[in-house]
């Protein structure tokens, strides 16, 4: 962990932490009959629609707050935000195309605008009006969902196309595709350590985390 200084006066300053990206040694498949444990902060099994949410959200927002008194009894304090890489385990050999399309509210849409995808879907898909019809077919009532309810947004995305946005949003590598998960089991720690867990994925390769999320795929 590296710190810098960002002065406010020229009697005091504020030290603030940054992130270093940790150096892997690239490891010879043909070295060792037995895999070497790949180490990942955070494992996601399932590249669908909460996996990828999941892994895009760790990487853009983790809040970290800070005060720090400056001069003369002053406080300041920052919020800012460093991203959580995670690794997403998909058993298939590419993001999925079927399915159904998936009919989205405002609590979904808020979720999209929090992690930055909102505003590129919206643009593809129109808001859904309601129509009431008879038995015989004559249109009763159509009504706007924002007009019943404000601020309500309902449109219908399609589910491939919002998986392609998903991770056009995460970094290179972050999702490892035909990668089966065999086998699982957590590692007693050190004292003083969190919890690890070590896994067996097909292709055979073996990974070592801190935190595994599973969902149905």
């Amino acid at each position: 962990m590296r710190t810098f200084s960002a002065p406010f006066s020229s009697s005091s300053s504020i030290r603030l932490p940054t992130r270093e990206e940790t150096k892997r040694r690239s490891l010879n498949p043909r070295a060792s009959s037995t895999p070497i444990p790949r180490k990942e902060d955070v494992v996601i099994v399932g590249a669908d629609i909460a996996g990828l949410t999941t892994a895009l959200s760790l990487h853009r927002y983790f809040p970290l707050p800070i005060s720090s008194r400056l001069h003369r009894n002053n406080w300041i304090s920052i919020n800012f935000r460093l991203g959580v890489r995670s690794l997403v385990l998909e058993q298939g050999d590419s993001l999925r195309t079927g399915g159904t399309s998936l009919t989205l509210f405002k609590n979904g849409w808020r979720v999209l605008d929090a992690i930055g995808v909102g505003d590129k879907l919206r643009d593809k898909f129109l808001l859904i009006h309601g129509l009431i019809r008879s038995m015989d077919g004559r249109e009763l009532r159509s009504f706007s969902f924002e007009k019943e309810a404000p601020r309500q947004e309902v449109r219908v995305v399609e589910r491939s196309l919002l998986l392609e946005t998903l991770s056009s949003r995460l970094p290179p590598n972050s999702i490892a595709f035909s990668s089966k998960v065999k086998s699982s089991c957590p590692r007693t720690p050190p004292p003083g350590r969190s919890t690890t867990f070590s896994f067996i994925s097909a292709p055979h390769k073996e990974y070592s985390c801190r935190f595994m999320k599973f969902h149905p795929n």
